[in-house]
């Protein structure tokens, strides 16, 4: 099994420390600027500068909390000259959007995004590489309906999410109209309790949300998978659940009410 050491750091004192300690990969959280717009360029380059190991730059905003527009968002990623594929994090709250973290990669949540717009993200990755460009316009980006995504652990939701390895006796998977499932298993598939618990992901989208909804519990319906426990039941019930449906709950939530 290959196991790589991957340290947070935010200084470049704690990044040299860091690779004499034997670090394979150093995570630099990067802090924005007291406007909460510009990320600092200057301890990004002195640490990419003095390492020789990889650098993986998380940009965070830890000063207190802004309310960003487009622009904003543009700009701050122009100020760190980033290329490629990248995920910018938000909370969404009365109609306002916070900046959360930008992770300089395709985060799983991605087929939502490539669902919603027709766009393959990982294909155009591979072109900006190679290329140097994008292939891509911002007026080509049109997000049409509503996507919705669940995450098929290994995992018992009722022993506080405890990993289920396995081996998956039966697999039938859903499949349909506007309906993407993202994995590799299979009938006879081994789940093993070394890596992640992600088994595979379940889009589906809609015209609007309530079709999004209802299109997504007809796909779970369909997802038979024995041998192991998942989260596709837990997934049904908070589908199901009147909270869910009139979009009345938070971060939270499955904490306050008796769910799972």
């Amino acid at each position: 099994m290959l196991i790589i050491k991957e340290v947070c750091v935010d200084t470049l004192k704690d990044a040299i420390e860091a690779e004499k300690n034997g670090a394979d990969r150093i995570e630099l959280c990067s802090r924005l600027d007291l406007e909460g717009l510009t990320p600092d360029k200057t301890l990004i380059n002195n640490v990419t500068k003095n390492l020789k190991i990889p650098v993986r730059v998380m940009i965070r905003n830890i000063h207190k909390t802004f309310i960003y527009k487009k622009n904003d968002l543009k700009m701050m990623v122009e100020q760190i000259e980033y290329e490629g594929a990248g995920t910018v994090e938000f909370i969404y709250e009365n109609g306002k959007f916070y900046f959360l973290e930008m992770n300089t990669r395709v985060q799983v949540e991605h087929p939502v995004t490539e669902v919603q717009t027709g766009i393959d993200i990982v294909k155009e990755q591979l072109w900006i590489a190679f290329t140097g460009e994008t292939a891509l316009k911002q007026s080509d980006i049109d997000p049409r309906g509503h996507s919705i995504e669940c995450r098929i652990n290994a995992e018992n939701p009722a022993l506080d999410f405890q990993p289920s390895p396995g081996t998956i006796s039966v697999c039938h998977q859903p499949s349909g109209f506007r309906t993407r499932v993202d994995g590799s298993i299979f009938q006879g598939c081994k789940i093993t309790p070394y890596y992640d618990s992600l088994i595979a992901k379940v889009i589906c989208k809609g015209r609007n949300r309530t079709e999004a909804i209802q299109r997504t519990l007809r796909s779970l319906d369909e997802f038979v998978l024995e041998g192991i426990t998942t989260t596709i039941d837990l997934h049904k019930k908070i589908l199901n659940h009147k909270k869910f449906i009139n979009s009345d709950f938070n971060v939270g939530w499955l904490d306050r009410d008796t769910i799972i």
